[in-house]
């Protein structure tokens, strides 16, 4: 073995050294700084360099563009730049892309019934010709209600493209679609009319935006991967081509598995045991490791399951915790756990003892020793009002800089509009800030591959000027996911947005968690009083300051499980 991977698997404590270097299909519970990218890349390196399988027969699977570099820069680190280059490392999307590629190339030799993505702007400006035909070709549809002006089209088709991408991604929805153009067309018609509120437009547009695709041989994003999987099921013949078969599958971000990402994934690896023969003639079965976090699962229309369906459709496999995490001290911890009890998440954590000496690092700015820096409490700061709230953000940040320019800060928030509210505010006050891009949509690289014939990747961050500040990051919590940051704010706490509402405090729990858990020292939380009456809409409960435009809004019910 190198020793880049001899010095990775060295510095593994038990938990991670069994995951990295297990023989059997394995479920990996990886909570928060657990050192799972570690185990990964540990992984990844020594299947190749103890002979377990070819660089080619390994397939990692992950959930953003943004977490598919980093994970092939590791490689690289690892085991060189030839060999990295070998493995394939992949999101969803992009694993279904190849793979209907590939079937196209097995049964269109001209080229002529190749599928083509249609790109996410096409697609706008497709509902929209389709709803202003729709509304004029349909007396049954309300003209007040639905106008053909610009503006209100757009604000339509973003609607109606909605649904339809919820309606072809939510396991309850597909649970209930018939086969077929004409059934799958009936069931959603039936839901767009049991949603709330009622969409008549969508109902009438949804039949020829299907025959539309259908006719131009085109798949929208939401296609891909069901389709992909009817490639691999119609001809499983596929595994024997290059690039197509594997033997080792390590998948990231298990809790984040949408019932069809975890179908399509099950298929490659049952085509791959009935067409790739094993070295000694023998057939061998795939082997999985899976990795993630249910505690971190925050897209609602998942419904969480993942570990559940793997669990009944493997063979047995063995099932692992990483107890011990190395991003944050006992506060945050503490913090997490209680959270965790919430949730229903039983299993301890502990942190692990500090190697570092941040007293060091930050000088007197912390004003505490090593063995405190784990103990500095979480600040909750409440404001009178969101101008109150975003100064104080701009004054503790400006505080921090001056003392350590190069400290990594991050202000995560709720909403995209927090996210933009953020933006004017810190660009009016001159600081310096980046928005945080998981890059988790796929099309993009689709559309230059499909006109460059080359892969493309995100572009790199321009380089940090030593004299000056890092610029703080902007980001969602989704967004955030996977990242780390030695001070962390997470503003605008008060029911009515964080969390939404009745119907939402699962998932917003679980993203408060991933939110306290991106900190590796300082946490600040707050919250305003009172805000502007535009906002908060999904609240009820309110008193308006009439003079003011303004309504007050209680602290948000997740402070009050912090311990």
């Amino acid at each position: 073995m190198s020793s880049q991977l001899n010095h990775i698997l060295e510095r593994l404590n038990p938990g991670q050294l069994a995951a990295a270097t297990a023989e059997s299909d394995t479920l990996v519970w990886a909570g928060p700084g657990s050192g799972k990218t570690q185990v990964a890349a540990g992984r990844a390196g020594w299947l190749i360099q103890t002979g377990r399988c070819l660089p080619h027969e390994l397939l990692v699977v992950t959930f953003t563009n943004r977490a598919v570099n980093e994970f092939r820069q590791r490689l690289e680190t690892m085991l060189g730049a030839a060999l990295a280059g070998q493995i394939r490392v992949s999101t969803f999307h992009s694993l279904a892309l190849s793979l209907i590629e590939m079937e196209g190339q097995l049964t269109s030799h001209d080229g002529s019934r190749r599928l083509r993505l249609i790109s996410s702007e096409a697609r706008q400006h497709l509902l929209e010709e389709l709803i202003e035909k729709t509304i004029k070709g349909q007396p049954n549809i309300a003209k007040d209600e639905y106008k053909t002006n610009t503006t209100q089209t757009r604000k339509q088709a973003s609607e109606v493209g909605r649904l339809i991408s919820q309606f072809k991604t939510d396991a309850d929805y597909q649970s209930q679609a018939e086969v077929g153009q004409e059934g799958d067309t009936a069931t959603f018609s039936k839901i767009a009319e049991d949603s709330e509120p009622n969409h008549p437009l969508a109902r009438a547009v949804y039949p020829y935006y299907r025959q539309h695709l259908s006719a131009n041989r085109l798949l929208d994003l939401d296609d891909l991967i069901p389709h992909a999987t009817t490639c691999l099921k119609t001809h499983p013949k596929l595994a024997r081509l290059p690039g197509v078969g594997v033997r080792q599958v390590l998948l990231d971000e298990t809790q984040d598995t949408a019932p069809r990402q975890l179908e399509l994934l099950l298929a490659l690896m049952q085509v791959s045991t009935q067409e790739q023969p094993g070295r000694s003639g023998n057939r061998l079965t795939p082997q999985l490791v899976a990795v993630g976090d249910e505690r971190q699962q925050i897209f609602t229309y998942l419904h969480g399951g993942a570990y559940a369906s793997l669990v009944q459709a493997l063979p047995q496999p063995a099932q692992l915790h990483l107890e011990v995490q190395y991003r944050y001290g006992p506060t945050i911890n503490r913090a997490a756990q209680s959270i965790s009890w919430h949730l229903g998440w039983e299993q301890i954590t502990r942190p692990a003892r500090l190697t570092d000496d941040p007293t060091r690092k930050y000088g007197g700015f912390l004003e505490t020793t090593p063995t405190e820096v784990g103990h500095l409490p979480i600040t909750v700061y409440e404001a009178e009002d969101e101008a109150e709230e975003g100064a104080f953000l701009v004054s503790e940040i400006r505080r921090m800089q001056k003392h350590l320019p190069q400290m990594t800060i991050a202000v995560l928030v709720r909403t995209h509009r927090q996210a933009h509210y953020l933006s004017q505010l810190f660009s009016a006050d001159g600081l310096a800030y980046r928005f945080l891009n998981s890059n988790t949509e796929v099309e993009d690289g689709f559309e230059k591959k499909e006109a460059s014939g080359k892969p493309t990747s995100n572009p790199t961050e321009p380089p940090i000027q030593p004299n000056l500040p890092t610029p703080v990051i902007i980001s969602t919590i989704h967004a955030a996911k996977g990242a780390e940051f030695e001070v962390v704010f997470v503003p605008g706490l008060t029911q009515g947005l964080f969390p939404v509402g009745p119907g939402r405090l699962l998932e917003d729990l679980r993203l408060f968690f991933v939110a306290i858990t991106r900190a590796k020292y300082l946490l600040y939380l707050s919250y305003p009083l009172w805000v502007e009456t535009s906002e908060h809409r999904y609240d009820r409960r309110k008193w308006v300051k009439p003079e003011e435009g303004q309504r007050r809004l209680a602290p948000s019910s997740f402070l009050s499980i912090l311990p």
